[in-house]
């Protein structure tokens, strides 16, 4: 199975909100399409898309920017594979490419969040070398 990893150009983040739909249930598509075009606006965020037969099957938000406690750094954001294409090393290939493209953009360290209630992710993310650090906490305002 040959995987084509890239990132997606504007137009094609449209493209990704099925998959970020999955990862994020008790949000509704409408408001997901909402935060992505808010997400664009901003200028600094980007998605890498795998692609299968040029299918869209894979995708993995990322963001880069500095810390205090970090320095620069690529943030890994709603990293997803469709569910019939899970288990085949897909995942760990986008992951590959996410971090070769933060070194490329000189970053000191890949940092991501994931659900406390999806523990495939974190065994997924421990088994890739990601260690926890500390917790994300967050307040509705």
């Amino acid at each position: 199975m040959q995987i084509l990893i890239r990132q997606l150009d504007t137009p094609e983040l449209q493209d990704i909100l099925p998959l970020a739909a999955d990862l994020n249930p008790g949000i509704q598509t409408e408001v997901l399409a909402e935060r992505l075009k808010q997400m664009i606006q901003c200028g600094n965020y980007y998605c890498a898309g795998g692609f299968l037969d040029n299918k869209l099957i894979a995708v993995g938000g990322y963001w880069i920017a500095t810390k205090f406690y970090c320095g620069r750094y690529i943030e890994l954001d709603n990293i997803a594979v469709e569910p019939e294409y899970r288990s085949l090393g897909i995942g760990k290939q986008l992951i590959a490419w996410l971090e070769a493209e933060g070194k490329r953009q000189s970053c000191d360290v890949a940092i991501l969040d994931a659900y406390t209630t999806n523990t495939r992710a974190h065994s997924f993310y421990k088994n890739a070398g990601y260690k926890i650090l500390g917790h994300h906490f967050l307040k509705e305002i």
